[in-house]
């Protein structure tokens, strides 16, 4: 490796012998762990950070562990609070950019005339952007060890990105109502 005359170089010991980093790039090799946590593939492509989105969580003894078990498995903790309810999920998880109120589009789950609109919820949601799909089953598992409950859960897609929080609420809250009235029923067919 050549460096020019007057450059400053930075040492850190990795393991048993020292690393040579750039001041200018900071940036690791492929393959290597970059200092905002975000890792590079072997073709020199930067991978993006699981995020999770936490609802009504935050300053809770839950909210808490949950955070802490995200931030373990890697993921990047966000505590949505009440005054961002009104952004787009694409928005909060950095995938979009912020844009105008009126030149959204598409921003409610399902048709406004089945849903009313909901500008605020009090139930514990959690929504997640995946770089990996097996850090889910992981988080889960861990959760689930844990003893921590969240009923409220969902993946960031390509659709549901363009949607308000409160629009995913209203869409999530009628999914597992459904699930959990299906559930029932088919636990009183089995006795």
């Amino acid at each position: 490796m050549k460096m020019k005359k007057g450059q400053d170089i930075f040492l850190i010991w990795d393991g048993g012998f020292f690393k040579i980093l750039r001041p200018k790039l900071f940036l690791a090799e492929p393959g290597q762990s970059n200092y905002n946590g975000n890792r590079h593939s072997k073709r020199g492509r930067m991978h993006m950070k699981s995020i999770m989105l936490c609802y009504n969580l935050k300053g809770t003894k839950k909210g808490r562990k949950i955070g802490m078990l995200g931030s373990f498995l890697g993921f990047r903790v966000k505590y949505v609070e009440k005054e961002e309810y009104s952004k787009t999920i694409g928005v909060l998880t950095g995938l979009k950019e912020e844009v105008e109120e009126a030149s959204r589009e598409e921003t409610s789950g399902t048709d406004n005339a089945k849903n009313e609109e909901i500008t605020d919820f009090e139930e514990e949601m959690l929504v997640m952007l995946l770089a990996d799909n097996r850090i889910l089953d992981k988080l889960l598992f861990q959760m689930k060890k844990e003893k921590v409950q969240v009923p409220l859960k969902a993946i960031v897609t390509a659709k549901n990105q363009n949607w308000t929080s409160t629009a995913l609420y209203s869409e999530i809250k009628r999914e597992h109502e459904s699930m959990t009235k299906a559930e029932q029923a088919g636990k009183k067919k089995e006795e």
